[in-house]
């Protein structure tokens, strides 16, 4: 039976992601279209610019575990946080510059990458009691219903966004979430460093 401090951190934790993950979908949902309009560029061109973008995630995502393991695991998540947090604000006020655009979805890339894996690693640790491999079944579940509830909402939101406010106000909104995943990842490390793992 998982104690009540372990639900909690496994809430919050849970929490963070699906606010990153509603603020990632919103701005997938208007990236191309953000990139050809700011930019006044074709299809062509901006589909490299996503591909960039979705190559530093990648790589990324693939050493950032990695990272983890041989430094602090934390501090790794929480750069992920702040570099995503705060490139979803920087772009919204870039100048329709090209290279300026690609280095901060590089950056943005490479801040979504640091945290999925790394996120992962701390759920599985909170069900590391032998015997309870299986209960951690549910949790991995929950973990994918966390992430993908905001490919439920965030188009809508992003379109309804775009439409009535502008772009601007789309990554405005991805800040207030990756913020808020942020904020929530802050708090269960508080929860998580009191637990006996």
């Amino acid at each position: 039976m998982l104690s009540k401090e372990q639900k909690g951190s496994i809430l919050l934790l849970l929490s963070s992601k699906a606010f990153e993950r509603l603020a990632f979908y919103t701005i997938m949902a208007i990236l191309v279209k953000y990139l050809m309009d700011s930019l006044d560029i074709e299809t062509n061109k901006a589909a490299i610019f996503y591909s960039v973008f979705y190559g530093a995630l990648g790589l990324t995502t693939i050493f950032s575990g990695l990272l983890g393991d041989l430094l602090n695991r934390m501090k790794i998540v929480k750069i992920g946080f702040i570099l995503l947090t705060g490139m979803y604000l920087i772009i919204a006020f870039l100048p329709g510059i090209s290279v300026i655009i690609v280095f901060a979805l590089i950056l943005l890339g490479v801040g979504v990458g640091l945290t999925t894996p790394n996120i992962i690693v701390f759920l599985g640790n909170i069900y590391n009691e032998k015997g309870k491999e299986i209960a951690g079944l549910s949790g991995f579940i929950l973990f994918s219903i966390a992430v993908n509830i905001g490919a439920l909402i965030a188009p809508l939101i992003s379109i309804t966004l775009k439409d009535y406010l502008g772009y601007y106000s789309v990554f405005l909104f991805a800040f207030i979430s990756g913020l808020t995943s942020l904020i929530l990842f802050l708090k269960f490390k508080e929860n998580y460093n009191k637990l006996n793992l």
